[in-house]
């Protein structure tokens, strides 16, 4: 699992880690961003979107705006059921 997070995410998933009785070990490491260019380069080249080769945390900001994009998905929705009616 490669993600990119605040630093204070960090010990909330290494207890979930430690908890979970599938995970027999863990490891959590920086990777640099020399690196992470290259896996995304890879994913790529594989033909993959190279969006699921990295899981972001939500700041703030960003869950404003996912949770507008869900708002307007959900009228599109009610939209398209009223549409099919």
């Amino acid at each position: 699992m490669v993600f990119d997070s605040v630093p204070s995410v960090l010990p909330v998933l290494e207890r979930f880690l430690v908890l979970e009785d599938t995970v027999l070990r863990h490891l959590t490491l920086v990777l640099p961003e020399r690196l992470r260019k290259l896996r995304l380069e890879k994913a790529l080249a594989e033909g993959k979107t190279g969006e699921n080769t990295t899981i972001t945390s939500d700041e703030p900001e960003k869950k404003e705006e996912k949770a507008e994009k869900t708002e307007k998905s959900e009228k599109e929705v009610a939209t398209a059921e009223q549409t099919a009616e």
